[in-house]
């Protein structure tokens, strides 16, 4: 990741609650820092698989392998 969402730059240890810390500390305020983080959260493997679906268009025919596992790693850390 470019840029430091915790104390740490690892991801495993990038929590919600890292995460809204850091909004309130650049002036965002908890309830918006939640209310766009619950909308990333929700939208996010449709994203992951409208992306996974252009590129396979596009010829790279190992997006589905990348986006399977991409997937299986979201739906743990964010509880989907």
């Amino acid at each position: 990741m470019g840029v430091s969402l915790c104390p740490s730059r690892r991801i495993d240890e990038v929590t919600a609650s890292s995460i809204i810390s850091l909004a309130s500390s650049i002036g965002i305020s908890e309830k918006l820092a939640w209310a766009q983080y619950s909308d990333l959260r929700a939208d996010f493997l449709q994203a992951l698989f409208a992306a996974e679906q252009e590129l396979t268009s596009q010829g790279f025919s190992d997006a589905s392998i990348i986006a399977d596992f991409i997937a299986e790693d979201a739906r743990q850390r964010l509880s989907l």
